[in-house]
Formats: structure tokens, sequence, C-alpha cells
């Protein structure tokens, strides 16, 4: 079954493709760098502006007045404004980064977890364990250990 989102997707798709089309009918695209030969030839800029026919008639000839010449101003001054930086971290407090656990703190909680279920005992936090109490150990104390917690 074709959801509703989807079906409309498709006809924005289908829309727009028959948009497109019109627009490539009404405006096609010239890939020549030639100019069609039905365009006018270029304007020639002027140099200067030509004496209206009526002043220079009486003398029968044109003459052409200079362009005005433009002043040049100094730069202006622009004063950039002083804002405050913005905040870091789009508006929330800056964190500190984490101290690094050493290994004994990554796996310590684990392992006292798994040595009070094994012994059935209440072992404190900062309790030692013997190199004998970690001998004791099997795979299939931890197998049965992580069974249980899941």
């Amino acid at each position: 079954m074709i959801s509703n989102h989807i079906v409309t997707n498709r006809l924005r798709r289908q829309q727009q493709a028959a948009t497109n089309n019109a627009f490539a009918a009404t405006f096609p695209i010239v890939e020549s760098a030639v100019a069609p030969p039905n365009l006018p030839a270029p304007v020639p800029r002027l140099e200067g502006f030509a004496v209206p026919p009526a002043a220079g008639a009486a003398t029968g000839a044109t003459s052409v007045l200079p362009l005005p010449q433009e002043e040049e101003l100094p730069a202006p001054q622009v004063q950039q404004p002083s804002f405050p930086p913005p905040p870091r971290g789009h508006g929330k407090p800056e964190r500190m980064p984490r101290r690094q656990l050493t290994l004994r703190e990554q796996y310590f909680p684990a392992l006292l977890n798994l040595m009070r279920w094994k012994d059935g005992r209440a072992y404190t936090p900062d309790h030692q364990f013997t190199r004998d109490d970690l001998l004791a150990i099997h795979a299939d104390h931890v197998y049965r250990h992580f069974k249980d917690r899941v």
C-alpha cells in the first residue's frame, strides 16, 4: 500500500516536470555563441554630447561638447558596528570535557556486580579482591550473570 505522502511527492514531481517542459518549449536554450542575425548591431559609445540643431544650424556645423568630469570624492569612512561575540554552543552553557577514566574505574563496577551475584555477598565499592577470588571466576559465571541481567 502506498502512503499518502509518497503519492503527494509523485504528483509534485510530475507537475514540476510539466512546468519545466512548458518553459523549455517557450524559451529554447541557444547553444551558439554568435548572436542571431535578426538582432540590431550594438550601439557605439558616444564620446560627448552633440549641440542641439537650433544652435548649430546658423553655422552649419555641429560641435561635440565634452563629457562632464566626475569629481573624485574621498572614500567614505565606514565604521564597522561592534557587536558582542555570539554565544558559544547555541546558547547552551559551555561544558567541561569529562575526565578520562582509568582502566580500573572502567571495569571495576561491572566486576563488583559480578562478584556480588556470584558470591551472594554485598561487597563495598572500595573492596580489594584477592588473586584467588579473581581466578575463581569462570566463563560460565560471566555468561549466566549477564544472562540474568538481560
